[in-house]
């Protein structure tokens, strides 16, 4: 088997769940932007010229694993943001549409209040306002249900006063922000890159491969702010057991 067919099936491999179980993940990814082996090699190569030809080949192909699993993330929050969208706006519609019936209904009680008491008819106003009353809390529940799916990240500052709980059945629905994608993504190409054994020098800059990688998967990002992510501050509070 070539070393490309090789590399898309551990691509495939790694990503089953999130392609769905259906098409080509690698191809998948390929449309969202990752480049292809050779583009991706060319790019950080340069940068592990020190690492053996072998053990290079191994951390670029882990690197390029999961920069794929990455842009596959990024995906699924895009997804997610649009639905969240949909849902936002299914819900307003919902209002509206109450909002219309409750006028129906206040009209009907208004239309029954004035009409002669001793004129027939065959109207059953009690029976209408009884009928529309009952439409209007169904749509309710059901605007509440949506908003209560909405995810707090977007939340109008009206959602948020309301503090709509969410559904008997569980929590709104999840959400993975960019910023949590990337500081994943760092952490996991810091876990690809070998560390140095104790009293020798590693024969690579670190944070420069991980900012190259992540430039590769359409990023820009500083050194600082890799080593924060590699490196979090000590948050311990001063006279305070560690852990």
């Amino acid at each position: 088997m070539a070393d490309n067919d090789m590399l898309r099936e551990r691509i495939n491999s790694a990503l089953p769940s999130l392609a769905g179980g259906s098409g080509d993940a690698y191809d998948l990814v390929r449309k969202l932007g990752l480049p292809t082996f050779n583009e991706f090699e060319e790019a950080i190569a340069p940068l592990l010229k020190r690492v053996t030809p072998n053990k290079r080949r191994m951390l670029l192909e882990g690197l390029y694993v999961v920069t794929a699993q990455k842009l596959m993330k990024q995906s699924g929050t895009r997804g997610m943001e649009s639905m969240m969208t949909d849902l936002r706006k299914r819900r307003m519609f919902l209002g509206r549409t109450r909002a219309h019936i409750r006028n129906a209904r206040e009209s009907v009680s208004a239309a029954e209040a004035a009409f002669p008491r001793l004129l027939p008819t065959s109207f059953d106003f009690k029976e209408i306002i009884k009928r529309l009353s009952e439409f209007e809390t169904d749509l309710e529940k059901r605007e509440q249900l949506l908003a209560a799916f909405i995810h707090p990240m977007f939340k109008t500052e009206t959602e948020t006063e309301k503090g709509i709980p969410p559904p008997e059945h569980g929590a709104p629905l999840p959400w993975t922000s960019d910023r949590s994608i990337e500081h994943w993504f760092i952490g996991a190409l810091d876990k690809c890159l070998p560390v140095p054994r104790k009293g020798t020098r590693s024969r690579f800059a670190r944070d420069e491969v991980i900012q190259k990688v992540l430039k590769a998967s359409g990023d820009t990002v500083s050194i600082r702010s890799i080593m924060r992510v590699r490196k979090p501050r000590n948050t311990t509070p001063m006279g305070a057991k560690k852990k």
